[in-house]
């Protein structure tokens, strides 16, 4: 009898320490865990992001290195499009090609500045032999393409007169040598018979070219620098006439006999 409830206290001890262990393990060791794993996660995230953050410092140490380098590339690219139209500049350039072409301009102007829109970007499209088969139906408007922040092209006209080798050398000059960045869109040459210079044309002779084009100058403006607002004009009152005179009525004044 002693030993039957020597061996129910026996199993009623142990079940009770499997109880305990049991909850000792949902309360405090399995959220502890968790706990340690989350935290080892976010250690390992926080150590990706700050190598990351290193590699990332040693290359813009490494490009503030070349700093004065970047600098001249931009200057030199600001001389090709500058941030301003610069027209003035940009003609006596041309002039002074021209002189070294020993070729005469007769006209040249610059228009107003155009925005400059990218080029639409058109996905292709695979055609199956259903497609092929089918019926031409009307093609839906492809998409205007958006023009470029800040990016403008300033028209130009020109018509030079010269020997042709030397319009030739012109035309290539206008494009290759030029401090700015220069565009040839349209040309028309015309052949010269001999004649004597008048009104402003040089002497001609026989094979020489006369060539008027269009083209482009391009700008690329500097967001950074805003334009000042223009002061509106203050409105200013009318006078108010004396009493009941109207102060644009002949003076009928008497003059008194002298």
């Amino acid at each position: 009898m002693g030993r039957s409830k020597s061996a129910s206290w026996s199993i009623g001890t142990v079940a009770l320490c499997v109880l305990l262990l049991a909850g000792s393990w949902f309360l405090l060791i399995a959220p502890g865990l968790a706990a340690a794993a989350q935290t080892r996660t976010e250690a390992e995230q926080i150590a990706q992001q700050n190598g990351e953050l290193q590699a990332r410092t040693v290359e813009l140490r490494e490009q503030f290195a070349d700093i004065d380098r970047y600098r001249a590339e931009l200057a030199e690219l600001q001389t090709q499009i500058p941030t301003d139209a610069r027209t003035i500049d940009l003609l006596r350039e041309i002039d002074a090609a021209a002189a070294s072409a020993e070729v005469t301009i007769t006209s040249a102007g610059a228009g107003d500045a155009l925005p400059v829109a990218a080029p639409a970007q058109v996905a292709p499209t695979e055609t199956t032999a259903q497609d092929a088969a089918a019926p031409a139906t009307a093609e839906e408007p492809a998409a205007a393409p958006a023009a470029v922040d800040g990016f403008v092209a300033v028209p130009l006209n020109l018509t030079v007169v010269g020997p042709a080798p030397n319009v030739t050398r012109f035309m290539a000059d206008l494009q290759t040598r030029l401090e700015r960045l220069v565009l040839v869109d349209t040309l028309t040459g015309t052949a010269q018979p001999a004649a004597e210079a008048a009104e402003g044309r040089p002497a001609t002779a026989v094979g020489d070219l006369e060539v008027a084009l269009t083209g482009y100058a391009y700008v690329l403006l500097d967001p950074s620098v805003a334009s000042a607002p223009a002061d509106e004009p203050t409105a200013r009152e009318l006078p108010e006439a004396p009493g009941d005179k109207n102060p644009f009525a002949p003076n009928t004044t008497a003059t008194p006999a002298g």
